[in-house]
């Protein structure tokens, strides 16, 4: 019944919208229409459209076509891009430069954009209590109609962010013609198979939709249309721009092939089956090249679809391309005077206005079940106030971090000098319910360890306030059922009030004894959360507890009545929760237990637990000191503090030592090794730790010179079904042992 506190795991739904794409690829056999939805405006037509096609890593090559047209002096009247294309082409749109753009993209974390949880230091405190179990990553929804999954790899929200902030001098530009150069995005609607040309709206919104990959990313609505990535029909949209009047296109078509499956991985298989979707219409398209027209098409058998730490061979592969192609190239150059103006006007980027932006009203759509005050009170951003873009981008970032929500996209609509902010928040679709399963396994590979399977249950949103009622069942060696009503007192959520109860069966067997412990518990607890930072509580608990044992010597029975205050305070900003590269972990719990407030007997309990965690590139130490004392009370036998395990004297069996008072100074070092594809885990470690502690039977007894010390070596996998270490750990008094763990060890 200890509360040590220590590093947990978090979570990231699985989906199983890859099903979503076999159906397409169905569908897209019987597409009969080649109907174009254009965005209804009109463009002088073009001299020069410079048409960019999707193909995931590979789309870096675009980077490289560009650095050599400008090189060459060739101007570009219009770009049209799908899925990565499109970013490539907004971003020059927008006014960077090549060089600007691959910088861009050599700064940004690709495996993290396309994860599907948010940093863990900025999530909500609320979700970073769940760390507390060994639950897996995936969650799933419950309604009436039975269980609802998921519809996607990951959220989205990472790249609608990252989107967000590449775009921001774009904000409050709705007509894409308004841009430096004129652009256009393609998209997919995945209602009626159409082409989606659009040329209006919000930038990184379009992008958003035509980066959308089936399955693995979120479908984005625009005007009423449920849309997806424009690969799907139109991985190489030419006759697009031919459409517009193009005299010339120059198209680059950096599409993958399907010679070879990236491995038997979710993102092989939906890398493979999405190219199975764009082969077909990419040969339609690449049949409309005219004389006046060029097709570049880089070498990128070296780069597969998701290879994003492969970028930079793209980019050089798509400058060789362009050169190989100079002669023709050269036939479009200006003078360096007409291209010098031709540049200015290009490279005429709108800064984001970092002060002066009056929002004159909030509007927040597509709430279903959560209140909308719920979510302006998370905004720095208030009606009537003035703001700047960096706080617009943190609020989006507040209200995603939630936990509540698919993805959240903001634009600024002026109207009539009146600037309207609307915050398009999309609920999880598969919640509000939301279903979590775990297991925690450990042993020492000699027969003794203990198995559990566990069972989480989330129904949120429950009152305007943002209600929780949370059911938690753990069944194997050790059983509890748990149940909380979790009450915010208000719309911001700060104050809450949390009553609970909890049935526990504990079994602890050894060589000549066994008991059992049945405890029943009751909690009423008020608190204070200070954002993703930390929460102050303090509770009035209650409990009866029943302990059977059996011995060759004796049989017996005990009941014990507890009763007290529990106060807790817990500051949380680890990174992750089971192999954290950065960040501080600190609790400390006092329990009072008074005869007046129901309890056999007076006593006091207080543990303290710290741990700091450092990096240097793959490189990482992380510092733990954990205390616990009964501040000289006699504490009652069932909850006297251990020490012996995996990481906590490593070598010895867990519970080996029993006192009032312990004590465990822990440093573990650990390197990053290699990766587990993303739907899969994490990474891989290696590492070690040394440790020093021990228990001791009253204060006064305490001496360092008494010590025991201990160390391990391990490895380590971050998966999805949550950490899994093999270890080996050897104490100072010669007892060692091989270790095996999924779930937190700590």
């Amino acid at each position: 019944m200890s509360q040590i506190f220590g590093f947990i795991f978090t979570m990231r739904p699985i989906p199983i919208g890859i099903l979503s794409i076999f159906f397409l690829i169905l569908n897209g056999m019987l597409i009969n229409t080649e109907a174009v939805a254009d965005s209804g405006m009109h463009l002088h037509p073009p001299r020069i459209a410079l048409v960019l096609s999707g193909g995931g890593a590979r789309g870096a090559a675009h980077i490289g076509v560009l650095k050599v047209l400008e090189e060459l002096r060739v101007p570009v009247d219009l770009v049209i891009g799908t899925s990565m294309g499109a970013l490539v082409g907004g971003l020059y749109a927008q006014g960077m430069s090549p060089r600007d753009i691959e910088k861009t993209f050599d700064d940004i974390d690709w495996g993290n954009t396309f994860s599907g949880r948010p940093p863990r230091d900025n999530v909500s405190f609320r979700q970073k209590q769940d760390d507390d179990e060994a639950l897996f990553q995936f969650e799933l929804g419950i309604s009436k109609k039975g269980i609802v999954l998921p519809t996607e790899l990951v959220t989205g929200q990472k790249l609608s962010l990252l989107l967000t902030t590449l775009f921001q001098g774009t904000i409050g530009i709705d007509d894409f013609n308004q841009l430096p150069l004129p652009f256009r995005a393609i998209a997919t609607d995945i209602s009626s198979d159409e082409v989606v040309t659009l040329g209006k709206g919000n930038l990184s919104e379009a992008i958003s939709a035509s980066m959308a990959v089936p399955g693995v990313l979120p479908a984005v609505e625009i005007g009423g249309r449920t849309l997806v990535d424009g690969g799907v029909v139109r991985n190489l949209p030419i006759d697009v721009a031919q459409n517009m009047g193009a005299e010339r296109v120059i198209a680059v078509d950096v599409s993958s092939t399907l010679n070879s499956l990236e491995g038997g991985s979710i993102v092989g298989v939906a890398a493979q089956t999405f190219r199975l979707l764009t082969v077909r219409n990419v040969a339609q398209q690449r049949q409309r090249i005219r004389t006046t027209d060029l097709l570049l098409t880089p070498d990128l058998s070296m780069v597969q679809f998701a290879d994003f730490s492969n970028m930079q061979a793209a980019v050089a592969q798509g400058e060789a391309a362009a050169r190989a192609a100079g002669d023709e190239l050269s036939k479009l150059s200006l003078s360096k005077e007409a291209y010098s103006q031709y540049r200015k006007r290009q490279r005429r980027r709108n800064p984001p206005p970092a002060l002066g932006i009056r929002i004159d009203e909030i509007e927040v759509l597509n709430l279903q079940r959560i209140d909308p005050r719920i979510i302006t009170w998370r905004m720095k951003t208030r009606a009537g106030e003035m703001t700047d873009v960096r706080t617009l981008e943190q609020d989006v970032r507040r209200i995603y971090e939630t936990g509540d929500f698919q993805a959240v996209y903001m634009r600024l609509i002026q109207q009539q000098e009146m600037n309207r902010l609307v915050i398009d928040a999309r609920e999880k679709p598969w919640g509000p319910n939301y279903l979590r399963f775990g297991m925690r396994l450990e042993s020492n590979l000699e027969g003794q360890g203990n198995f559990t399977l566990l069972a989480n249950l989330r129904s949120t949103h429950l009152n305007r306030w943002g209600a929780e009622w949370k059911n938690k069942v753990k069944v194997g060696d050790n059983q509890s059922i748990f149940s909380e009503w979790y009450q915010p007192l208000s719309y911001s959520g700060a104050w809450f009030i949390a009553p609970s109860v909890e049935l526990i069966h504990e079994e602890i067997k050894e060589a000549l004894s066994t008991e059992k412990f049945d405890t029943v518990l009751g909690n009423i607890g008020i608190g204070y959360q200070q954002r993703n930072l930390a929460q102050y509580s303090i509770a009035w608990l209650r409990a009866h507890s029943k302990s059977k044992f059996q011995s060759i010597l004796d049989d017996g029975e005990i009941k014990i009545d507890i009763g007290g205050a529990h106060l807790l305070a817990i500051y949380d900003q680890l990174d992750n929760a089971n192999f954290p590269r950065h960040g501080t972990f600190a609790a400390a719990s006092l329990l009072l237990s008074r005869e007046g407030l129901g309890a056999d007997i007076d006593y006091d309990l207080l543990e303290l637990d710290v741990s700091h965690a450092q990096s240097v590139g793959r490189h990482t130490l992380v510092g733990s000191i954990e205390l616990g004392t009964g501040l000289g009370s006699d504490i009652p036998f069932f909850i006297e503090f251990e020490r012996g395990g995996f990481l906590d004297l490593s070598g010895l069996d867990r519970g080996a030592l029993r006192g009032d008072v312990a004590g465990l100074m822990r440093l573990v070092y650990f390197q990053q090794v290699g990766r587990i594809p993303s739907p899969l885990g994490e990474a891989i470690y290696i590492g070690f730790s040394a440790e020093a502690g021990n228990v001791w039977e009253s204060n006064k007894t305490v001496d360092l010179g008494n010590l025991r010390y201990a160390g391990s070596l391990f490895a380590g996998l971050g998966t999805v079904l949550g950490p899994v270490y093999l270890g080996y750990g050897r104490a100072d008094g010669g007892e060692d042992s091989f270790y095996l763990f999924l779930g937190q060890p700590f």
